[in-house]
């Protein structure tokens, strides 16, 4: 859950199978547990286990969400940059707003892309949600 202020970063590692794509959910969570950037992180909780699953089974196989504040985004897409923008992924951002943006990555070029892109919707969404605040005075 995320609070009106924060970005929410749905990271899903596509490009290999379910074995090594949950290792790299456990790899960045690890290494996102070491930055000051993110205020959460954690593995996607499945809406619909199966029947019968274990506590700790009701992950979306490869799948991380993070949320961030709006001050902290850039940086930690430099930081996301330095370490998966040579895997395939999906990214899906959620502004404060609720507006998304879905981009797909396969290498540094379409991460720093997929970043600029990333930077520009939310910082249109920021501005128009301040306005709006602003009209509403």
């Amino acid at each position: 859950m995320t609070s009106k202020s924060s970005i929410e970063l749905v990271i899903d590692f596509i490009d290999t199978d379910n074995e090594r794509r949950d290792q790299a959910v456990l790899w960045l969570l690890e290494e996102l547990c070491q930055t000051n950037e993110v205020k959460h992180s954690g593995r996607v909780i499945d809406p619909n286990p199966p029947e019968g699953a274990q506590a700790g089974e009701g992950f979306l196989v490869g799948l991380l969400k993070a949320e961030v504040s709006f001050a902290n985004f850039k940086k930690l897409m430099e930081f996301l940059r330095e370490r998966i923008s040579h895997k395939t992924i999906k990214l899906k951002i959620k502004a404060p707003s609720g507006a998304e943006l879905e981009v797909e990555t396969h290498n540094r070029q379409d991460f720093e892309f997929a970043m600029q892109q990333a930077l520009v919707f939310l910082e249109t969404d920021v501005c128009s949600t301040s306005v709006e605040q602003t009209s509403e005075l």
